[in-house]
């Protein structure tokens, strides 16, 4: 991978449930940065929530929204959004240093192109079964609306895993306490 500056932000990804927003919050704080979290951008924008864009304009829609949401916070591609409409959506006029992503967004090879140039990412890693003890009561993930709700979060798991290695600096256990998971992130960040 490419050297990046320190002043690159620090992108989290790894599958739903393994903490991406809370320790991204944690570790932004810790390192006196800011924090956005993907998909609460994209809601922002849209003025809706995802398993709403899943319903009303499909899956294929909503990972070109993704991209173009991605690609605006970390090259300033501001062609489907404009700059007031993106610092409506984060509450400021200054880009976040720390992101969550969402868990299939590096399912696109543009966007793990994109992550990898630009961004320091970090793969929170979790099993599937505590994946599974985490998300299994949560109604605001569409990719999980089925009767087998495991079976299609190793299925998830197996297919984006190799995805999420690729582009990651480092891979980070998020089977700990937040602090001691949120430490991990910096001794990684330091490293590398």
């Amino acid at each position: 991978m490419q050297e990046l500056p320190a002043t690159a932000p620090v992108f989290l990804v790894g599958p739903m449930g393994a903490g991406k927003t809370t320790i991204g919050k944690a570790l932004a704080s810790a390192l006196g940065r800011s924090f956005l979290d993907h998909d609460d951008l994209i809601v922002n924008l849209m003025h809706m929530s995802i398993p709403d864009i899943f319903a009303q304009y499909g899956e294929p829609f909503f990972r070109d929204l993704e991209h173009d949401c991605l690609r605006l916070l970390l090259t300033g591609d501001f062609s489907r959004f404009s700059r007031e409409q993106l610092y409506a959506a984060i509450g400021s006029d200054k880009l976040p240093a720390v992101i969550a992503g969402g868990g299939g967004i590096a399912m696109r090879a543009d966007n793990r192109a994109l992550i990898k140039e630009h961004a320091q990412c970090l793969y929170l890693h979790i099993d599937v079964e505590a994946q599974y003890q985490r998300v299994k009561d949560d109604t605001n993930r569409p990719m999980i609306y089925v009767d087998d709700i495991k079976g299609r979060l190793s299925e998830l798991f197996t297919k984006r895993d190799p995805q999420w290695r690729e582009i990651a600096h480092a891979i980070i256990e998020a089977d700990d306490s937040i602090a001691h998971i949120v430490q991990k992130c910096q001794v990684a960040l330091a490293l590398k």
